[in-house]
C-alpha cells in the first residue's frame, strides 16, 4: 500500500518538474512513451512500431553497442541493456519534440509586459 508521505512526494515531484520546459517536456515524454509502447505491444505490426525501427532508437542501439560490445552473445548484460539505449534514444526524441512544442506555443502565446498594472502610477 501506498503511504500518504509517498504520494506528498511524488505530488512534491511533479510540481516541481512543472515549473520549466524541460521538466515538463520529461514529464509529457514520459506519459507519450508509455503510451506508444502500450499501443504498439496491444497492435502488432501497426505503424507504431515505426517508432522503433527509426533513426533515434537506432542512434540509441548503436550507443549501447559501444557500452556493450558483447551484446550478440545470449545472456550477457549487453544483450538485455542494448535495447534499453534504442529506447532510451526514442524518449530523448520524444522528449525534445515536446520541448520545441512548448518552447514554441510559448513564444506565440508571449505577451507583453511593457506596464505592470500593480504598480500605482505616479
Amino acid at each position: 500500500m501506498v503511504g500518504v508521505l509517498q504520494v506528498q512526494s511524488l505530488v512534491r515531484l511533479v510540481f516541481w518538474l512543472k515549473k520549466t520546459d524541460l521538466g515538463l517536456s520529461f514529464m509529457l515524454a514520459f506519459v507519450s512513451f508509455i503510451a506508444v509502447v502500450w499501443i504498439a505491444a496491444s497492435h502488432p505490426g501497426g505503424w507504431l512500431e515505426a517508432l522503433f525501427e527509426g533513426p533515434a532508437y537506432s542512434a540509441g542501439f548503436y550507443v549501447g553497442t559501444i557500452v556493450f560490445p558483447d551484446y550478440t552473445v545470449r545472456g550477457t548484460n549487453g544483450f538485455y541493456w542494448v535495447p534499453v539505449f534504442g529506447g532510451a534514444g526514442d524518449f530523448l526524441a520524444i522528449m525534445a519534440f515536446w520541448f520545441i512544442g512548448l518552447r514554441t506555443w510559448r513564444w506565440l502565446r508571449a505577451e507583453k509586459n511593457d506596464t505592470d498594472l500593480h504598480q500605482p502610477t505616479s
